[in-house]
């Protein structure tokens, strides 16, 4: 039992403070850092999907802030579907002319929405995003400029949490901020093993259907 103790310690001192300083040190010293070549880059289509479950407060919101970012509007494609809403989210869609508008009846859940609008849409990248989430203006573009390195297959964005009260930045939590040190340094030496939920882009071909 001793050893059992000793060796479930190791492994999560290794977990916890091993394996971050590991990747962290390999990140300085042997960095593979994304090849921007914006010079040959042409901007890619892309949809912009958000799925809206009762989101009659922000769904307005966040269709104005989608209409206002700094990317050219001809390829950008905005898909919302409404996973079974009951309060006015469908209200608010219908009369939306320039939004790809997919209502639902049921509540699916958001696996199989994303499934179903990956489906229904064309884009050669897809931008994943939230309802109650805005975007910087730029952030678009800041994520679409990485897919300029053909190596490039998915991009996290930064997600800041902001004080209602005066939009500004919280204290996000010291596991957080440990989370982002390590997401930067897995980047730099191949790839991060996950992404932010509600800002992240990938390329279609890439995109793998979720189990529902």
């Amino acid at each position: 039992m001793v050893y059992v103790f000793w060796i479930s310690l190791l492994f999560v001192l290794y977990t916890y403070l091993g394996y971050p300083l590991i990747i962290v040190l390999w990140s300085k010293l042997f960095p593979k850092p994304v090849r921007l070549n914006m010079e040959s880059f042409e901007w890619p289509r892309v949809t912009m999907i958000i799925i809206a479950y009762n989101e009659e407060a922000n769904i307005l919101r966040k269709i104005e802030n989608c209409r206002e970012l700094d990317y050219p509007k001809k390829l950008l494609e905005i898909c919302i579907v409404s996973d079974g809403s009951t309060d006015g989210t469908n209200d608010i869609l219908i009369t939306q002319p320039d939004i790809h508008v997919i209502i639902d009846d049921t509540n699916h859940g958001k696996p199989y929405q994303i499934n179903r609008a990956v489906r229904e849409t064309e884009s050669d990248v897809i931008v994943f995003a939230d309802a109650r989430q805005t975007f910087e203006k730029n952030a678009l573009k800041m994520l679409i400029r990485n897919f300029s390195d053909p190596k490039t297959g998915a991009v996290s964005g930064e997600l800041i949490f902001v004080s209602p009260e005066d939009q500004t930045e919280r204290n996000i939590g010291l596991y957080w901020k440990y989370e982002k040190v390590l997401r930067k340094a897995e980047s730099t030496v191949d790839s991060t093993l996950g992404v932010t939920g509600a800002i992240y882009a990938i390329r279609r071909h890439l995109f793998a259907p979720i189990p529902d």
